[in-house]
């Protein structure tokens, strides 16, 4: 999600569309790259599917619309159940230093390309003309 894993990639300078989007927001990426921070959100997302699924299942839960009703009142009895409190409570949140204006043209998908002598680019499996400016 953050970087582009293939080393022979043709774009992006080893960069997902959203990493491109943090690095311009001047966030730093802290990719999980031990298996015991993968292991924790692992055991983490199999607890909650196995016991939403119980849960599902006991209180005669069959429907789309009756699951979403339900879920609130689960992941707060969740929450009271497994949570612990932070090791920081500070909130060690960074104002953001652009302004918001600024964020639409960071938070869209990006691709450079690139027009030939012809006024052509390709997008999309279709090669383009552009009209020369008048």
């Amino acid at each position: 999600m953050f970087r582009v894993a293939k080393a022979d990639a043709l774009a992006g300078q080893g960069m997902t569309q959203f990493g491109r989007a943090l690095a311009e927001l001047i966030i730093e990426i802290l990719c999980a790259n031990s298996s015991q921070a993968k292991g924790r959100v692992e055991r983490a997302n199999r607890t909650l599917q196995d016991r939403l699924a119980k849960e599902l299942q006991r209180e005669g839960i069959f429907t789309i619309e009756e699951a979403n009703r339900f879920l609130s009142g689960f992941v707060e009895r969740f929450n009271t159940r497994f949570a612990l409190p932070p090791a920081r409570p500070a909130n060690l949140h960074r104002p953001l230093k652009i302004p918001l204006s600024r964020l639409r043209d960071i938070l869209c998908r990006r691709e450079f390309r690139y027009v030939g002598q012809q006024l052509q680019l390709s997008w999309q499996r279709k090669l383009l003309t552009l009209e020369p400016a008048r």
